[in-house]
């Protein structure tokens, strides 16, 4: 929650209690490199590989290192992370946009081109109202 009202300090000192109390937890891990890399402090790179080291699959901490590796232009291994991001998550929005960007950088045009084709697919499908079902009991008029 922090993470998204960009209270970036906040959700350090919150991760840091976290993974002193579930040090085995790999969300711990993931919220303090998210907020390091908020924050702009050493260390998100090696907590994302360290969340990783817990939970192989999880998809967020994927796409968070390719976005370190992106902007430190380890542009192959950014790649790589952003891929596995998406193998796990394919919805998930941000890893294609970033994706798409360090196949620019690459040169990659036609796989730039497809991956922000993706994106906005996934935008318009989250812009779509999301369908309720209504559920009535007993005699209705």
């Amino acid at each position: 929650m922090y993470l998204h009202r960009l209270n970036f300090a906040k959700a350090k000192d919150l991760a840091t209690e976290f993974i002193a109390a579930n040090p085995d937890d790999y969300r711990g891990y993931y919220f303090l490199a998210a907020a390091k890399d908020g924050l702009q402090e050493n260390g998100a790179l090696q907590l994302a590989g360290e969340s990783l080291r817990r939970k192989p699959d999880f998809a967020a901490s994927h796409a968070l290192l390719g976005k370190i590796l992106l902007r430190e232009s380890d542009l192959e291994a950014a790649v790589r992370s952003f891929q596995q991001a998406i193998r796990y998550r394919p919805n998930l929005t941000q890893a294609h946009l970033q994706l798409a960007q360090a196949y620019r950088k690459l040169g990659r045009a036609a796989d730039a081109e497809r991956e922000f084709a993706i994106v906005r697919e996934l935008k318009d499908k989250e812009a779509q109202p999301v369908p309720v079902l209504s559920y009535h009991r007993g005699h209705q008029k």
